[in-house]
């Protein structure tokens, strides 16, 4: 399909279509339709699978006078005009990295401050729902009608849907073996003299919360399909949010977020606090044990209610009718348990998800308390660039509506190169040994499911 590089923008339209794709899951989706730039999206039961781009939207983060978030929304603006009144939203899937000052450079070359794609085809669907696949293309309405340029759309769309369904069903061959080349373990002395200084700093008044991270460095001996790990991620992690994205041929990034920092449908803002750690135990009577310790510690109660109270002081100007849960319940996943409050709101009149996200962003979950000292706490201590790390990733779309989440218990993945993140609140009474066993097991959803894709990683904690 064309892009909108192709002709003059003031001479094009964009135009869609959506027919039921009945048999096309979204992990055979993705595998049999292979473009340079696609990704995978999930929230609960649903799910968004999307191939191909239309057109990129992207920040460097040198916008002095809008930012990144602002200049995303403005070429998202700029493209309002460009669709018929029966074609569907234009949806941008992608995300932000964790710091304005963020220079895509090794993992993260493909990776600018802020990129998000207009794909070319969506597939979208849950477990309850069939699958609906929209295809979205450009044309000259001085060379073609709309209504031929629909006609052509969906014939196009019908044979990509029957191929689609038929490869599908295709067995896919039994997978090789593929071993652990290298592996690069973050210091573990230096992981205890940043918690040590960590903590120094809160005993001195100047932080009440730092969030710190460490990464692993895996490199195979053969090439995995990021793909078929996220499909291994997806089944192991219901529980959460889990995301891929493919920003060129050779740079992927995905993961396993717990929570949501920003959701809006129809002017309805939806998003969770989440800080508060304990594992999940190996059955159910340790793990009800765990969650009642987990709600009465005063240490982790402290760490959630920064994350909590943080969120609803930078709401105040934005939204009306906050309703925030009194106390907190435990969100229970695959490896781990968290301390989980639900916020719901209502937009203000002319504010949009991106200027909620841009005033949320970084929360304490993913950053600290405050906010200026904390960045910089972390932008001194940790030897290596976060990238997009902790930043929103997710989509948003033309009538307003939009789903974010934090990029944790993430990967970014360069050819047979995969980079690891995992982090950890510190707040008084952190102690560096739990720290680093949460980090971990805040690894094991990536390290699991490539596991599970017949890699051999021994030893990786």
């Amino acid at each position: 399909m064309l892009n909108l590089k192709t002709i003059p923008s003031k001479n094009i339209k964009i135009v869609s279509v959506t027919i039921n794709a009945v048999g096309v899951d979204p992990i055979g989706f993705l595998r049999h339709n292979d473009p340079d730039k696609c990704g995978l999206w999930t929230e609960g039961d649903s799910w968004i699978a999307h191939s191909g781009s239309l057109k990129i939207l992207t920040s460097d983060g040198t916008h002095i006078n809008q930012g990144r978030f602002g200049k995303i929304c403005e070429q998202a603006e700029q493209l309002r005009g460009l669709t018929d009144d029966d074609s569907r939203p234009m949806r941008f899937y992608g995300g932000f990295s964790f710091g304005d000052q963020h220079e895509p450079e090794d993992f993260w070359k493909e990776f600018p401050a802020a990129l998000f794609h207009l794909p070319e085809l969506e597939l979208e669907g849950s477990r309850t729902q069939s699958a609906r696949l929209t295809a979205r293309a450009i044309f000259n309405p001085e060379s073609i009608g709309l209504a031929q340029a629909r006609e052509n759309l969906l014939r196009t769309t019908e044979n990509i849907y029957k191929n689609l369904r038929k490869q599908c069903k295709e067995v896919l061959a039994e997978k090789e073996t593929i071993r652990l080349q290298n592996k690069k373990v973050f210091d573990r002395k230096l992981w205890g003299s940043m918690i040590n200084k960590a903590l120094g700093y809160i005993d001195d008044g100047l932080l009440s919360k730092v969030v710190l991270a460490r990464t692993q460095d895996l490199v195979l001996d053969s090439y995995v399909n990021p793909v078929d790990v996220v499909d291994r991620l997806w089944e192991a992690n219901r529980g959460s949010h889990i995301f891929l994205f493919r920003a060129d041929s050779d740079s992927w990034f995905l993961g396993a977020a717990p929570e949501t920092i920003t959701s809006v449908s129809k002017g309805q803002f939806q998003a969770t606090a989440v800080a508060g750690t304990a594992s999940r135990g190996q059955d159910v009577k340790e793990q009800q044990m765990l969650a009642e310790s987990l709600l009465s510690s005063a240490k982790d109660g402290i760490e959630h209610c920064i994350t909590r109270d943080d969120i609803l002081d930078r709401l105040t100007a934005l939204v009306d009718d906050v309703d925030a849960q009194v106390a907190p319940h435990v969100l229970i996943l695959d490896e781990m348990q968290h301390l989980e409050t639900e916020i719901t709101a209502k937009l203000r009149q002319g504010i949009g998800a991106l200027e909620v996200l841009k005033e949320l962003h970084p929360t304490p979950a993913v950053c600290g308390l405050p906010r200026e000292e904390a960045l910089h706490f972390i932008s001194e201590e940790e030897p290596f660039e976060r990238g997009w790390y902790a930043g929103p990733v997710g989509w948003f779309d033309t009538d307003g509506d939009a789903s974010f989440v934090p990029a944790l218990r993430c990967a970014v993945v360069h050819g047979r190169s995969w980079r690891l993140f995992a982090g950890a609140g510190i707040v008084a009474g952190s102690d560096d040994s739990a720290e680093w066993e949460e980090t971990s097991v805040k690894f094991s959803p990536i390290s699991k499911a490539l596991e599970e894709n017949q890699v051999e990683i021994r030893g990786w904690r």
